[in-house]
């Protein structure tokens, strides 16, 4: 609105910028489905870099403060990262459960480099990753009501969205019933879907950018908007998704601001 009163023209709203680029678009983009994904670098030919500063949401997760003893520069090898998972002190297994996740998940995975030179991460399947290297992501939820589905789940939330506008025969025929965008893992409370992620054995740029910038928005998008079946829920609720490609993590966190 400032910029618009410096130009002295009518000011454009945020809403009327996305349509007017989706309208644009010669391919099917998330923006037609009203998606403002801020990693996309289609935007900075719509929004100035200061605009798009303003929608940037910093998400800060602090585990534990043992983060700090990890990040210690004489901890370098697997040998040395094991015996402080070891150490790591449990007074109460039941009470103290985040310490007994970050002390196992630690164990399991320094003990993948115990023998130097065994373990090559681009040499494992996509499901190996997964479940060997990347686990940890499921595993943080053991104990609670939040269950993590794999192996190519279909999401119940994309499923129910892109089938709302089915309907009786009549002078065209009942179309067939659409399932969800396949994802790697899914992470369900009850019949609600939190979360989703998305793994590439390798680093492939294009199925990177398919699959963090196309399939998962819109999944995301989709699961947002049935958890929040609250209005006071609207402007509150995330959903996140983690896109691994070739052993490198990125995390998409979906809002309405």
């Amino acid at each position: 609105m400032r910029q618009a009163e410096v130009d002295d023209v009518e000011p454009i709203s945020v809403e009327e910028k996305v349509m007017a680029f989706a309208l644009g678009c010669e391919y099917y983009h998330p923006s037609q489905s009203l998606i403002l994904d801020l990693g996309d670098k289609n935007w900075s030919s719509v929004f100035s870099e200061e605009e798009l500063m303003k929608y940037v949401v910093l998400v800060a997760i602090c585990l534990v403060v043992y983060r700090k003893n990890l990040n210690n520069a004489s901890r370098k090898t697997g040998a040395e990262v094991f015996k402080y998972a070891r150490s790591i002190e449990i007074t109460d297994p039941t009470k103290e459960t985040l310490k007994v996740w970050l002390s196992t998940e630690l164990q399991n995975i320094a003990s993948l480099f115990l023998e130097t030179g065994t373990f090559d991460i681009g040499s494992l399947m996509e499901s190996d990753q997964l479940y060997r290297c990347f686990d940890f992501f499921a595993t943080v939820f053991k104990g609670s009501s939040i269950l993590a589905k794999g192996n190519e789940k279909s999401s119940e939330a994309n499923a129910s969205l892109v089938n709302q506008d089915r309907q009786l025969s009549s002078i065209m025929p009942i179309t067939n019933q659409k399932m969800g965008r396949r994802v790697d893992m899914l992470f369900n409370c009850g019949h609600i879907e939190l979360s989703c992620t998305e793994i590439g054995a390798t680093k492939d740029q294009t199925k990177e950018m398919h699959d963090s910038f196309l399939k998962m928005p819109i999944v995301l998008h989709n699961m947002l908007l049935l958890a929040t079946f609250s209005p006071n829920l609207l402007h509150q609720s995330h959903v996140i998704g983690y896109s691994i490609s070739g052993g490198c993590v990125s995390l998409l966190d979906a809002s309405i601001p």
